[in-house]
């Protein structure tokens, strides 16, 4: 089975215990061990694991899942979605959600996440898949 992205918005709810759309996708991803993230994710997701044991539990947790690998040339990967986005009218767009498109286009992972306008640079990128 491919691998899947999963997004930050995912991960925070899952830490917060919350019920919502994806979280049997999440449960069945999580499960199958195709539920992946990447260094940007860690990167959000590690100051919020809480204090002391919960912490340790939340990084021992996100440390065992795969974590997909950077393009090369990130940032002119970013660069040029980035453009794409722009010549179609999704503006707003932060750097950091392009680096998680660049990550799951690299891999050629389609993407779980909560965040609506995904599914705007999807629309802008099309070679984005967006699971769920």
């Amino acid at each position: 089975m491919t691998a899947v992205l999963v997004d930050t918005s995912v991960w925070v709810r899952f830490l917060r215990g919350e019920q919502h759309h994806a979280a049997g996708a999440l449960d069945l991803l999580v499960a199958t061990g195709v539920a992946s993230v990447c260094g940007l994710v860690l990167c959000e997701l590690y100051p919020l694991g809480g204090s002391g044991k919960s912490r340790e539990d939340a990084e021992r947790f996100f440390r065992a899942l795969p974590v997909l690998a950077d393009p090369p040339d990130l940032w002119g990967v970013v660069s040029r979605v980035k453009t794409k986005c722009v010549k179609s009218g999704v503006s707003g767009v932060g750097i950091p959600d392009l680096i998680v498109v660049c990550v799951a286009l690299h891999n050629n992972a389609p993407l779980l996440s909560l965040d609506k306008h995904f599914a705007a640079i999807a629309r802008a990128v099309p070679e984005l898949r967006i699971a769920g």
